[in-house]
């Protein structure tokens, strides 16, 4: 049964918009981690090289934690009728380890022998965070129907890109350096679990726009039935995360003026991302995602054979429209091709397969220092094109009968 104000509307906007929240807040944990992590391994005596060692382990473990917890979840809503036990858990945990970063540093500068405590809790914190953002994200299928999924994802985006930003343009950046690690790390935690209080708070008001939690399938034979979904899911994963770091890399190493072009970006793809939600309602979540693929790849080919600065400009705001339907689309993509009752465990695959590529562009960074900007636009294209590969299949059919 659903409720008279899911009636009304495909979407639960408030129930959205809390989940936005909480996505903001995974972002601003991010982007204050980021910040700081050289220095305070600096500042312990640690090499600049460990940072990413430090992110390369995180994603190593999120490889296979993402997709488990997200499995999880799905289980624990079949069990006991929500995701968040699970949700409640990763942030309170992730909340505490994130506050004890700069803590521990403190202590490291005292006691020389503690010193290791801090990428130990560093490691801890991002498992913690594995532990509830599948989990999370995948109460968005619980929040509106299919055909508006995508534009329902888009509020979450939005937020995630304005987080994301804030690390982008050096104002903002600045500030959150200036408030020193124990202030910046407090309000992180602060903010996380706030927005996890708020989201639980909505999401109690009235029921979901699904209906009960659907009966469990036998474990082994769905998750054997889903392996080619989740092989594309994966992929997809894989090739959209190490297609935007390529892309990047290409953004900030493009003459006459390196770095200049990813505030560019950030800024065109805030602004595009409500729109693309909109279109992909129109057209389809897959049309819409094969369409900012074929964009991607036509223009990173160009990017590195234009030199006017007015050209490039033109050409990365481009991009960060045409970037901006894929990322609106991720979720809506996972969902689209499991059933209802493994939502959690798409999710976490696709964050898995993430993961992955990051694990890789981490590893080929640390091997080589660098990555020039030829391989940037020939690995982006070839990423982008592989994922546009796993978007381009069939969805999940409902008439197989273990999946129900």
């Amino acid at each position: 049964m659903i409720d008279a104000d899911v009636s009304r509307s495909p979407v639960v906007w408030a129930k959205v918009c809390g989940l936005a929240t909480v996505q903001g807040a995974i972002g601003l944990m991010w982007v204050i981690y980021n910040l700081y992590l050289p220095s305070l391994l600096k500042q312990l005596g640690f090499p600049p090289q460990l940072s990413i060692g430090l992110l390369i382990v995180e994603n190593i473990l999120a490889i296979a934690l993402e997709p488990i917890m997200g499995g999880l979840s799905d289980r624990a809503r079949i069990w006991v009728g929500s995701r968040f036990p699970l949700i409640i858990l990763g942030v309170v945990l992730s909340a505490a380890s994130f506050i004890l970063i700069p803590a521990v540093m403190v202590i490291g500068n005292t006691t020389a022998v503690l010193h290791w405590l801090l990428p130990v809790v560093m490691v801890i914190w991002a498992i913690a965070m594995t532990i509830f953002r599948s989990p999370a994200l995948a109460l968005l299928g619980q929040y509106a129907f299919e055909s508006r999924l995508p534009q329902a994802a888009s509020i979450l985006m939005l937020m995630g890109a304005l987080a994301g930003a804030i690390g982008v343009f050096a104002a903002p950046s600045k500030l959150i350096l200036s408030l020193g690690p124990t202030m910046a790390f407090a309000i992180g935690s602060i903010v996380a679990l706030l927005t996890a209080m708020l989201l639980r708070l909505l999401d109690a008001q009235s029921p979901n726009p699904l209906s009960a939690a659907p009966a469990a399938a036998p474990l082994v034979q769905s998750i054997r039935s889903l392996l080619p979904a989740l092989g594309r899911i994966f992929g997809a994963g894989v090739g959209i995360a190490l297609g935007s770091r390529l892309l990047n890399t290409l953004l900030n190493q493009v003459q006459p003026s390196p770095g200049s072009l990813t505030g560019v970006f950030s800024l065109a793809l805030l602004l595009a991302t409500l729109p693309a939600g909109w279109l992909a309602v129109k057209i389809g979540n897959r049309s819409a995602m094969l369409t900012g693929f074929s964009i991607l790849a036509g223009l990173l080919g160009l990017m590195t054979l234009v030199e006017s600065l007015r050209s490039q400009v033109g050409m990365t705001l481009l991009l960060g429209i045409a970037f901006s339907p894929i990322n609106n689309g991720t979720i809506p993509f996972a969902f689209s091709l499991v059933p209802p009752d493994r939502g959690g465990l798409g999710v976490g695959v696709f964050f898995g397969g993430s993961a992955l590529a990051a694990t890789l562009f981490g590893m080929a960074i640390n091997q080589f220092g660098s990555v020039t900007p030829l391989p940037a636009t020939l690995g982006g294209i070839l990423a982008f094109l592989i994922a546009g590969l796993c978007v381009y299949s069939r969805r999940w059919q409902p008439e197989l009968k273990e999946y129900k």
